[in-house]
């Protein structure tokens, strides 16, 4: 079976820094508006998924203490899943409320962004590669005014395509650098 090959560039300079400024602002910008949402709704907390391919979301209210099914149906809610801050809650879209507020956390969640997805977008970097059975998608992360990408190759296979290629200020790096770069 064929190995996947990755290349890893690192990023510094006030390209690498303008990229993170706005990956940074979008995130906050989503924080403000989750904990605005919190607040305006009266909620203890609210509870977000991490999703694999994008971006966080809200996806409901968290209560420390369980509320009773009568309560939580008055509000549109039902119990979904335990979290570290408490009981966390869906809306019950059988209920107007229940719409209203999933209507109300898909307005929210527009907003959200996947600051490192979006790091590598804005550097061009984004490639997925098929090698056999196995899948590789472009990784990347950053830290204090640093880029690092890895890019998987494609292994010369004319079906992945060519990879993409770097702007100027991206340069190849080995992975140990990479790694450095980013503090492990």
């Amino acid at each position: 079976m064929s190995e996947i090959i990755y290349q890893h560039f690192i990023g510094r300079g006030p390209e690498a820094e303008a990229i993170i400024a706005v990956a940074n602002e979008k995130y906050t910008t989503f924080l403000e508006a989750s904990n605005a949402f919190k607040e305006e709704r009266g909620y203890e907390n609210v509870w977000q998924t991490h999703h694999f391919t994008g971006p966080p979301s809200v996806s409901g209210p968290v209560f420390k203490e369980r509320l009773d099914d009568k309560a939580a149906r008055a509000k549109g809610l039902k119990l979904d899943c335990l979290v570290d801050e408490g009981h966390a809650y869906a809306p019950r879209l059988g209920t107007k409320l229940g719409k209203e507020l999933q209507a109300a956390l898909d307005v929210l969640n527009k907003s959200s962004i996947h600051r490192v997805k979006f790091a590598v977008a804005q550097c061009g970097m984004e490639h997925d590669v098929f090698v056999g059975r196995r899948f590789a998608r472009t990784a990347g992360g950053f830290k204090d005014g640093v880029i690092v990408v890895k890019v998987p190759t494609g292994n010369g296979d004319s079906q992945n395509g060519s990879m993409p290629t770097p702007p100027p200020w991206l340069m190849p790096c080995k992975e140990s650098e990479a790694l450095a770069a980013l503090g492990q």
